[in-house]
């Protein structure tokens, strides 16, 4: 995610301020209904950290490949997960989303759920971003921790495509035409800490989530990974590459579990306590 405009800021300041429903324009945050209970997993099976790429602000996994190879055209992507409860003492953010581009490239459509802790409240949203223009929140859709979301980007024609979006625990269901010029040139599966008005958000502790479901289109065909890729990265229609996501010092904070049949979890591993001589 690129950034957050000062007025969706504002925006989200109002959302966690509120305790009770509130309706900005046709958006209604907070209505009232049972949240499902969040389901959660143990880091019990992590990549390997050799075979897996770091990052400060991504954990997941993508298909790429490694320069000069080129990946061919990606057309569609798509994921189901489980919106995650955050938690954290001081302001902070999480965003769970697929999307295509992005990967050594400035060219990035995504779509997906935020997971917003400020001034100690916390507040869920659907979400859609075509870089280098803002994210915009996604009327309709009255996000809940534990919902089941699936999100799904496909090209049309042109520059057209077609984002899907569903929960299916408030039986919603919204769909945007968009227009972008994209590069076509990888798929993503991402965890990420995203940037407010430039400056990377602190990474709300989100337990784990499960991505399922994962398929993309690439060159044509379905890809549907259930493997990690070996190095050097080629692009295999049945692997993905694993990203960790890691602090300055190289710590780890978020730790993408092995893949397995179009499945994977991210798992929260943080502990900002100094790193052992």
């Amino acid at each position: 995610m690129a950034g957050w405009s000062g007025a969706l800021v504002a925006l989200l300041a109002l959302l966690a301020a509120c305790s009770g429903p509130v309706t900005l324009g046709n958006i209604t945050f907070g209505k009232q209904r049972t949240p499902p209970t969040v389901v959660t997993v143990s880091n019990s099976d992590p990549t390997p950290a050799r075979l897996t790429s770091r990052s400060q602000n991504w954990a997941g996994y993508i298909i790429a490949a490694t320069p000069p190879a080129k990946v061919p055209r990606v057309t569609a992507i798509s994921a189901t997960w489980q919106v995650p409860q955050v938690t954290s003492a001081t302001n902070a953010d999480s965003s769970t989303w697929v999307g295509i581009g992005g990967v050594k490239n400035d060219s990035l459509i995504q779509a997906g759920t935020d997971q917003l802790v400020q001034n100690g409240k916390v507040g869920y949203y659907a979400w859609v971003e075509l870089l280098p223009a803002l994210p915009q929140p996604v009327r309709g859709i009255d996000l809940l921790p534990g919902d089941t979301v699936t999100v799904a980007i496909s090209y049309e024609s042109g520059q057209t495509w077609q984002i899907r979006i569903t929960d299916k625990d408030a039986n919603k269901t919204v769909t945007q035409k968009v227009t972008y010029a994209s590069c076509f040139c990888s798929a993503e599966w991402i965890e990420e800490a995203p940037s407010i008005n430039g400056q990377q958000a602190t990474l709300a502790n989100f337990t784990s989530v499960t991505f399922s479901g994962m398929s993309a289109t690439v060159g044509g065909k379905a890809a549907i990974p259930a493997s990690v890729c070996p190095r050097p990265l080629t692009v295999a229609l049945t692997c993905a590459t694993p990203i960790r996501m890691v602090d300055g010092a190289g710590k780890d904070i978020v730790q993408p579990q092995v893949i397995h049949a179009g499945s994977f979890s991210a798992v929260y591993v943080y502990n900002d306590a100094p790193l052992k001589p």
